[in-house]
């Protein structure tokens, strides 16, 4: 992990003041550069991960930035009576239905827990997490963005289910609330990622990261 460091303020580099190839994986905290690379080797390119806090050296500029999709702070774009910011994930064009990212900054529909909610054993729950469109012309249908939840079902092991919600976006303008229900067999954490399966220039979503929503 590099802290404070900077990259390229001092002396200019031919290529790129990072250049990120084979299986890379990066952390940062509070770090300044100008020019990023991505270079392609054919092997694991997916695998690249360059995980930014305090991006530039500025409070609370966060990013991930991938091979596949950016994911960043967005306090532009904000759902009212929601979070002072939300996860704006842009894909590249390398996503499709078959090649999916998540809210987490991966490839693939693992989930792996972008937010984590902890819940009683035996209460039925219904979870929503609010998603707007942005630049979109072809909306993603609910197979191609959709929020996937891993709860415990099993009350004597660590077994998990899987559901995933079938709300779809049909406008640039609203935050719609995609929701599963559920009702876990053990106490404790429930693991959701957004997944997004769609490519077009111009376009991302946005996420509202208040997880407060909960009946």
């Amino acid at each position: 992990m590099l802290i404070d460091c900077s990259f390229g303020q001092t002396t200019s580099h031919d290529v790129a003041d990072i250049n990120m190839v084979h299986n890379a994986n990066l952390k940062m905290r509070n770090c300044i550069y100008d020019t990023l690379v991505w270079t392609t080797t054919y092997h694991a390119d997916w695998a690249k991960r360059l995980y930014k806090e305090d991006d530039g050296q500025t409070f609370e500029v966060h990013k991930t930035d991938s091979y596949d999709v950016t994911i960043e702070r967005d306090t532009s774009i904000v759902r009212g009576g929601g979070a002072d910011s939300s996860l704006k994930m842009t894909p590249s064009s390398r996503v499709g239905k078959y090649c999916k990212v998540s809210s987490s900054g991966e490839q693939g529909e693992i989930v792996r827990g972008t937010f984590k909610i902890w819940l009683q054993a035996d209460v039925q729950k219904t979870i929503n997490i609010y998603i707007k469109g942005y630049g979109w012309t072809s909306f993603p249908d609910a197979t191609t963005l959709f929020l996937r939840a891993s709860y415990l079902s099993n009350a004597g092991n660590a077994n998990r289910t899987e559901i995933d919600s079938d709300e779809v976006i049909s406008d640039n303008i609203n935050f719609v609330p995609f929701q599963v229900t559920l009702t876990p067999a053990r106490t404790g954490f429930v693991l959701l990622d957004v997944f997004l399966g769609k490519y077009e220039a111009g376009a991302h979503i946005n996420i509202d990261i208040d997880t407060s929503n909960i009946t």
